[in-house]
């Protein structure tokens, strides 16, 4: 079963000293990351909570953001579990980024889909 959670990533600074806010995503033992297109400080940071600290401007904004995008993925996998099953993690991938964030081709997306249930049908 495939889940996400939202990661922090510390490991290195952008050129503005701010750190980029992904997405992890856990299926079939593996994991990947789907940036969000937001960074931010460590200082506005909540370590404790995973969540943008309340000292920040507009930080109630954000954070629905956040949670919605987060959401949404979590609401695509739940609804889409039987179907996610037969996908390798980074089909998955794909379609969170065209569908949570509206990245990707929606035609490349339909053909995984449709490709996977063919083959899980057989």
């Amino acid at each position: 079963m495939a889940s996400v959670k939202l990661y922090f990533d510390k490991r290195r600074s952008r050129a503005d000293g701010t750190y980029p806010l992904k997405l992890k995503l856990f299926h079939q033992e593996k994991a990947r990351y789907i940036n969000y297109g937001l960074s931010f400080k460590l200082t506005h940071w909540n370590d404790e909570e995973n969540m943008i600290s309340p000292n920040v401007k507009n930080s109630g904004r954000l954070k629905a953001t956040i949670l919605n995008k987060l959401s949404l993925a979590s609401v695509l996998i739940a609804e889409n579990e039987d179907d996610i099953d037969a996908l390798s993690i980074d089909d998955l991938k794909k379609i969170i980024i065209e569908r949570v964030f509206n990245k990707k081709d929606k035609k490349e997306i339909k053909s995984l889909l449709s490709d996977k249930n063919t083959k899980k049908s057989n």
